[in-house]
């Protein structure tokens, strides 16, 4: 047996003496499949579900900034909201990965009522939890520069933020509040940030990413 086979066979039995131990004490297996990539040095599979804000941003320039360590799949199609999202969930459940970002919210505000975006929001995420055992990562949308669209946000973005208190959030309101100072938006464009503000988007779902146990 030379070197190299005898190390992929030390990985294969780290990972079966892992997940033995896992098995026997405890309950919670969440963690185990985000550390099987790393243990077998493949790319970290990252999927984005989003609209054009991530799709005109080449995913916010994230293969950049978190490295060759990650794969990103970006499957964001401009104009999109959760409900269309909903009915194209074999799209979806074609990429699999070990993390999936939903970068959705923007268009819901524009579309449709904030009542009923809690029905069509927790569907999707009800669904993501159904088919893999993946790490969900939820997106707080930024505001925009449209007075009746940022209230609209304001509140979707509450109702993420009190209904999903455990899950793993990025939040683009916040972050754009912290750094209002800056011009954030082209003059022309109310919707989609400039380059400043897609970098700190970039910037922070990096942070964000960078320190989950994956």
């Amino acid at each position: 047996m030379n070197l190299y086979q005898f190390l992929y066979y030390l990985k294969i039995t780290i990972v079966f003496i892992l997940f033995l131990t896992n098995c026997y004490t405890s309950k919670d297996t969440s963690d185990l499949p985000s550390i099987l990539p790393l243990l077998m040095n493949q790319k970290i599979e990252l999927l984005m579900i989003g609209d054009s804000l991530s799709e005109r941003s080449n995913t916010f320039d994230l293969q950049q900034k978190l490295g060759d360590s990650y794969k990103i799949n970006d499957i964001s199609v401009s104009g999109r909201d959760v409900r269309i999202w909903l009915a194209d969930k074999q799209k979806i459940q074609a990429n699999k990965a070990n993390i999936v970002i939903v970068n959705l919210g923007t268009n819901d505000a524009s579309y449709y009522s904030t009542n009923e975006y809690p029905k069509y929001y927790s569907e999707l995420i009800e669904y993501l939890r159904s088919i893999y055992s993946w790490k969900i990562v939820l997106t707080l949308v930024p505001p925009t520069n449209d007075p009746i669209l940022k209230e609209r946000i304001q509140i979707n973005n509450l109702w993420i933020q009190t209904n999903y208190p455990t899950e793993t959030k990025v939040d683009l309101l916040d972050l754009f509040e912290k750094n209002k100072s800056l011009p954030l938006y082209p003059t022309i464009d109310s919707i989609h940030p400039n380059p400043i503000g897609y970098d700190i988007i970039g910037s922070e779902y990096s942070r964000i990413l960078s320190g989950l146990r994956i």
